[in-house]
Formats: C-alpha cells, sequence, structure tokens
C-alpha cells in the first residue's frame, strides 16, 4: 500500500516461545511494526528495519509475505534478540502478548487480531 507517495511493508515479530511483540501507536492501540520501503529496499528488509526502530526488534525476516492489512504486507520476523534502546523508544511503549492475551486485549485492532488468527494457525 502507498502511504504518502511511499509502499508499506511491516512484521510480524514472533518470539521464540510463540508470544509477539507489539508498540502502541499514537492513538493507544498496540500495532505491529510497519513503516515506509526506502529506495533501493526489497518490502521484507524495510519491514526489518522498522521493526528496530519501533520496538528495538533483531531477528531473522522472512522474504514471504505471511499475510496483508489494507494492502500492506507483513512478513514473519523470528524475534532473536530485544534491544533496550532504539529511535522510538520515547514515543512508544514495547508489550509482549501470547496468544491468548492477543485476542482479549481490548487495545489490539481487530484488523490486526484476524492477520495473526489465520498466521498463527498455520
Amino acid at each position: 500500500m502507498k502511504r504518502a507517495d511511499r509502499e508499506v511493508a511491516g512484521s510480524i515479530p514472533i518470539m521464540e516461545d510463540g508470544k509477539i511483540v507489539f508498540v502502541s501507536n499514537s492513538k493507544g492501540h498496540y500495532i505491529i511494526p510497519k513503516g515506509g520501503i526506502e529506495k533501493n529496499e526489497n518490502p521484507w528488509e524495510a519491514a526489518q528495519r522498522e521493526a528496530f526502530e519501533e520496538a528495538g526488534i533483531e531477528g531473522k525476516i522472512s522474504n514471504k509475505i505471511a499475510g496483508y492489512i489494507k494492502d500492506i504486507p507483513y512478513f514473519i520476523l523470528s524475534v532473536l534478540k530485544l534491544n533496550e534502546n532504539y529511535d522510538e523508544k520515547e514515543s512508544r511503549t514495547r508489550i509482549i502478548l501470547s496468544k491468548t492475551e492477543i485476542f482479549e486485549h481490548e487495545l489490539v485492532p481487530q484488523k490486526i487480531k484476524d492477520l495473526l488468527q489465520s498466521v498463527l494457525n498455520e
């Protein structure tokens, strides 16, 4: 999907124990990282970079699309490390939720729950 003349991609950051890493957005909801694709960058590379900038996540990203939200492709990111210092730490809260917690959490948007429902059940 284009956002202000820029393509966008996102990641689904999955911890080794199957929990998912979320970050807060400006509306106070918990979302999975996404952002603009830079020149000379593949969508999955952008998704991995955005996960680091927004949540301090380092990991191994798949180049296979796991699913879409509003035409934005999302890629599985196997989390290897959560850094304590990252670009957007002052403006975002990072939380880690289990599958059960995701579907019970009122601040996780339904469109993200729908994507994760299909991805986590594969």
